[in-house]
């Protein structure tokens, strides 16, 4: 274990990046890359499409989210002017409840108070999971959390939602599944989760989420219309081709092995077979895992975690909250060694580093790597301590 002197130099090391977080986006706002620009005009940033799709659906116009031209121009009247590039509505229906709430705000507003209150959402979960008064500091003070506070992403939304479905999946299986009936607003993540629970016999889970998913579709069918869902079923091939197959946002935004051999030049197909071959390999392995009784809950979380994150191509850093959800589960029981807190702590600069470049570079990767080899390690450390000892030679 750690000494303590080394856990409080972790958590002074974690408030004074909270500090220099708070000055960072300070500095952008007064430097204006950040809410508005030295002309005084709004940033269009990710949270524009948020706002846009939540004011349209809130005028009766929920289908229309889905078409990018219709779209693009309520992102337009969002901001007041007009921008290069577009923010995609790409959710299913059940999300323009959130935003057609978020959007009855003004947009900077709407902005602050959505983000504020995304991360203190994460890091109440955070808390939950560790059960140590630093940990929401730490939670704040990880990379991702500023890149998802700055863009007005939903990174913190995901995070929880994985969070709290883990975290009461023990011994309140229907509020699991109800979490994870919600974090069906991004079906990526839900790649492995329905195959790990049913070979684990998680059957009380599944049938909370599947009751879950099925009430957001009826209340989105009632509050939006059917053709909400039909625009929405169609716009599934073209984000596929626009962000998969032509790259329109950009190979190298995209934090998976798909994003990183299409960044190298890789052929569509051999991308998406490697892509594949890797989302059933983490499958099998953490179906195994979890039905493995000798494996600690917090190993199991920690790795559906990772497998989550690995299994799909449509990952950016943004998302990256997730992983500290892994790192919360191991934290829970206690950093093992310094080892394990080096490698846990190394998981901040490859996402870090990844606003630095110029072009970016999918290196967030880097760090589910650092916390899958310290899940491993983990792993091996305890098999190898119950082995039997090997008789010696003369």
């Amino acid at each position: 274990m750690p000494s303590i002197d080394l856990q409080r130099f972790f958590v002074l090391v974690c408030r004074a990046v909270v500090i220099g977080v708070v000055a960072a986006l300070g500095g952008m706002l007064i430097a204006h890359r950040w809410l508005w620009d030295a002309t005084g005009k709004l940033i269009a940033g990710d949270f524009v499409d948020v706002w846009a799709a939540g004011h349209m659906a809130h005028d009766g116009r929920a289908a229309q989210v889905y078409d990018w031209t219709i779209h693009k121009a309520a992102e337009v009247a969002a901001v007041g002017h007009n921008f290069a590039g577009y923010y995609g509505w790409h959710y299913p229906p059940p999300f323009l409840f959130i935003a057609s709430a978020v959007a009855r705000l003004p947009f900077v507003t709407a902005e602050l108070v959505w983000v504020i209150a995304t991360l203190g959402l994460f890091a109440v979960i955070v808390q939950k999971i560790v059960c140590r008064p630093e940990a929401w500091v730490a939670a704040c003070a990880f990379p991702a959390s500023l890149l998802n506070f700055a863009a007005g992403q939903n990174g913190f939304v995901t995070a929880s939602l994985l969070g709290a479905f883990l975290l009461f999946a023990r011994k309140r299986p229907y509020l699991s599944g109800l979490f994870l009936g919600l974090l069906a607003y991004k079906p990526q993540f839900g790649i492995v989760i329905p195959f790990v629970l049913i070979a684990a016999g998680r059957w009380q889970i599944v049938l909370s989420a599947v009751l879950t998913i099925l009430a957001m579709i009826a209340a989105s069918w009632i509050a939006f219309g059917g053709e909400t869902w039909l625009a929405f079923a169609q716009s599934v091939a073209v984000t596929n081709h626009e962000i998969l197959e032509s790259g329109r946002a950009g190979f190298n935004k995209l934090q998976s092995l798909f994003g990183i051999l299409m960044s190298l030049g890789s052929p569509y197909w051999l991308a998406l077979m490697a892509q594949g071959a890797i989302a059933i390999l983490v499958t099998v392995l953490t179906c195994l895992a979890w039905r493995d009784r000798r494996i600690e809950f917090d190993e199991k979380a920690a790795l559906l975690v990772l497998a989550a994150l690995t299994a799909t191509p449509y990952v950016y850093v943004y998302d990256y909250p997730v992983l500290f959800i892994a790192c919360a589960f191991l934290l829970h029981g206690g950093v093992r060694d310094r080892t394990e807190g080096a490698l846990l702590f190394a998981t901040a600069f490859p996402i870090a580093a990844f606003p630095l470049l110029t072009p970016p570079e999918p290196l967030a990767p880097l760090s589910t790597l650092f916390v899958a080899v310290a899940l491993a390690r983990r792993r091996f450390i305890r098999r190898a301590a119950v082995l039997p000892a090997l008789p010696q030679t003369a």
